[in-house]
């Protein structure tokens, strides 16, 4: 996992390098999710509440509200270097290595549009169907004992 982090900070680093150095790529913010639910929680501490799309969370998801600004650039034209402009900050500064990675968390849970949203639905959908039911919450009912043997029996195929 560690590992993983480190490979993922390094090239972080790199394609800022690159941009610092002259590299005319351009990184845009990617593309925030039709549909996705942000609300205000109020109060003395103003938060962001998200909707988990694929309830990878046990609660809740609560980010800062000053990321609503973050949030609504990321349209897939907005430049990470603008956005960094547009804060008065260094491109390759701590402030916008930590809000790439943030970025990057958001994405792999599926906030915004692209192949990572793309494989957790269709990764959803396998799991469903490969259920053949939907998936027990509060107030439900547990399978009785023929439908739990049909699939023990299907699993085991």
């Amino acid at each position: 996992m560690l590992f993983i982090i480190r490979e993922q900070v390094f090239g972080l680093l790199g394609i800022l390098r690159r941009r610092s150095a002259g590299d005319d790529r351009q990184t845009t913010l990617p593309i925030l999710r039709h549909g996705t639910d942000l609300r205000s929680s109020g109060g003395w501490r103003s938060y962001l509440v998200l909707h988990d799309p694929f309830s990878f969370a046990d609660g809740p998801i609560m980010v800062h509200s000053d990321m609503v600004d973050v949030l609504q650039s990321c349209d897939g034209v907005t430049t990470i270097a603008q956005l960094a402009e547009a804060a008065n900050v260094e491109v390759d500064g701590p402030e916008m290595t930590r809000l790439i990675l943030f970025l990057r968390q958001m994405d792999e849970m599926g906030y915004f549009e692209g192949a990572s949203y793309e494989q957790r639905k269709l990764n959803e959908l396998e799991v469903v169907g490969a259920r053949g039911t939907s998936a027990i919450c509060a107030g439900a009912t547990y399978p009785g004992e023929e439908e739990v043997t049909e699939l023990r029996d299907a699993l085991r195929k």
